[in-house]
């Protein structure tokens, strides 16, 4: 085997080593021994030339982090990547409302802060206590709230009848 093969089967390789990585669990040990082999390509590079070298260097120091983010950022889209990454089996379509049936019937309803909401705390809505997000300020506890919609499983209020205080 020439020269010229022997470099280019230790970038294969090192390439091959670390896609081995994502299916192997190893702890690091395969990117350690892909981080060397890609290291004997890259001295092997600059054998050839301080030009070869550099470029293969920097290649190998922009390219194959940019080409892992891509490569797992878009997995999803290939071809065997659904068997890897299984789908979302929550429907992105659906409204926060949709997602939280229980909570969104207390939208509109007007409740009482059991605590500060500064911006997070709890309101009681006729006997039932939820988290809360203050809606633009702080709302003390004991004040009338009414609840306008929900966010990320919490019920997002404002004070009854005006505005919150600000900080």
């Amino acid at each position: 085997m020439d020269h010229v093969a022997i470099t280019i089967l230790l970038f294969v390789l090192a390439l091959g080593v670390f896609v081995a990585e994502l299916f192997i669990p190893s702890g690091g040990f395969l990117t350690l021994i892909g981080t060397v082999i890609l290291s004997l390509f890259v001295y092997r590079m600059f054998a050839y030339g301080s030009t070869h070298g550099v470029v293969s260097l920097v290649g190998c120091v922009v390219g194959l982090p940019a080409g892992a983010y891509f490569a797992l950022k878009h997995v999803d889209r290939l071809p065997f990547g659904h068997k890897i990454v299984p789908p979302n089996p929550a429907d992105a379509s659906r409204s926060p409302e949709d997602a939280q049936p229980a909570l969104a019937t207390l939208i509109g309803r007007t409740g009482r802060a059991t605590s500060p909401l500064h911006p997070v705390g709890m309101c009681d809505f006729d006997g039932r206590r939820v988290q809360c997000i203050a809606e633009g300020g702080i709302i003390e506890s004991g004040d009338a709230v009414v609840a306008i919609g929900i966010s990320m499983n919490n019920v997002m209020v404002k004070r009854a009848g005006g505005s919150a205080r600000t900080a």
